[in-house]
C-alpha cells in the first residue's frame, strides 16, 4: 500500500526511486509508521507530493496496525473475496482499485483492479455498460472473468488501452478484436469506414468474421 500510494501522480521510476529510498533509511513498514512525518517526506520527495503522500502513508500504516496489530496482510487471503475486498477500503484514501491492486499483486487473489484503460475497453466493447460506475466494474467483471484468467485479463486489457484502444483517436482500424466492438464506427474516419464497408462487401456471406445475411433476396429463387 506504500508504494501504491508513492504511485499516485508520477512516473514507475519515481516512484520506485521514492520507495528504494525510503526502505534503505527505514528498513521495515513498522519503523515507517513510528517514523516521524517529516522524515518520510524527506525520503519520499523524488517521488513528488511529498507533503500529501507521507502524512498519508503514516497513517494508513498505522491504521493498519490498529485495526490488526501487525502490517501483514496475508491473513486477507484466507477470507472470501468480497470480505478482503472490503478490508483494506476501512482505511483512508484506499479504493476499490487500490484494494484490487493488493488482492492481486500481493496476495494473488483473483480481484479486479480497474484503472481508466480497463474501464473505457470495457464499455466500448459492450462487456459493461454504458452508464456502469468504476466502482460497480469490479463486481461486474470479476463475476465475468474466470478467476484464472484476471491477471491476464488486467495485463491484457491495461495494453490494449494504452497502445490501441486510446482515450483521444483509438486506432479501430489496427484493433485485433474490431469486428467484435459495437462502438469502433463511432471513433472510425470516413475514409477508414470507405474501407471497412469494402472489406465487408467484399468477404463472403457465411464465411469466419462476416455477418450473415438476415435481408430476403429481392429475386425469389427458382427450385426447380
Amino acid at each position: 500500500m506504500v508504494f501504491l500510494i508513492l504511485s499516485q501522480q508520477t512516473s514507475d521510476i519515481n516512484s520506485s526511486r521514492a520507495y528504494r529510498r525510503l526502505m534503505e533509511r527505514f528498513v521495515t513498514l513498522d519503523a515507517v509508521a513510528s517514523a516521524d512525518i517529516s522524515e518520510i517526506e524527506t525520503d519520499i520527495a523524488p517521488g513528488g507530493l511529498a507533503k500529501i503522500k507521507a502524512p498519508r502513508i503514516k497513517e494508513v500504516l498505522n491504521k493498519v496496525l490498529e485495526l490488526n496489530g501487525s502490517l501483514d496482510l496475508s491473513f486477507l487471503q484466507e477470507m472470501p473475496l468480497n470480505d478482503a475486498k472490503a478490508w483494506p477500503r476501512q482505511l483512508p484514501g484506499i479504493g476499490p482499485k487500490s484494494a484490487g491492486i493488493v488482492l492481486r499483486f500481493s496476495l494473488g487473489m483473483p480481484a479486479m483492479a480497474i484503472d481508466t484503460h480497463i474501464y473505457r475497453v470495457s464499455q466500448r466493447l459492450g462487456v459493461i455498460g454504458p452508464k456502469v460506475s468504476v466502482d460497480k466494474a469490479h463486481d461486474i467483471l470479476e463475476a465475468k472473468v474466470d478467476p484464472e484468467e484476471v491477471f491476464n485479463f488486467h495485463v491484457s486489457y491495461i495494453n490494449h488501452g494504452r497502445q490501441v484502444c486510446r482515450a483521444q483517436r483509438p486506432l479501430c482500424p489496427e484493433c485485433v478484436v474490431g469486428g467484435l466492438c459495437p462502438s469502433r464506427k463511432k471513433f472510425m474516419s470516413k475514409a477508414d469506414l470507405a474501407v471497412l464497408a469494402a472489406q465487408e462487401e467484399n468477404t463472403l456471406a457465411g464465411s469466419a468474421g462476416a455477418p450473415l445475411p438476415h435481408v430476403p433476396q429481392s429475386e425469389p429463387i427458382n427450385e426447380e
